[in-house]
């Protein structure tokens, strides 16, 4: 998986995980990463799974969905960085 395709879509906000690209990114991944969906994540043969328990952003205040977002930001540089994708 490029790395620098995942970093683009967190910076626009986008979402990662569709059914458009689910195939590339089984086909290519190693690690799913779920935000706290608990029992209702996808689930995906041969992926080690890693959750990270966040806050639902809906409805919440706009200084909260920064505080989440930033929050995945930093997670995100922070596992890039300890697996040597970076």
């Amino acid at each position: 998986m490029d790395m620098t395709w995942v970093t683009d879509q967190i910076a626009l906000g986008g979402g990662i995980w569709n059914d458009e690209n689910m195939e590339e990114l089984v086909r290519h991944g190693t690690l799913l990463v779920t935000m706290g969906c608990g029992d209702a994540c996808p689930y995906v043969p041969g992926l080690k799974k890693l959750d990270w328990p966040l806050t639902d952003p809906k409805g919440q205040p706009l200084d909260e969905v920064r505080k989440i977002r930033d929050e995945i930001r930093e997670r995100v540089a922070n596992l890039a960085t300890e697996r040597a994708w970076l």
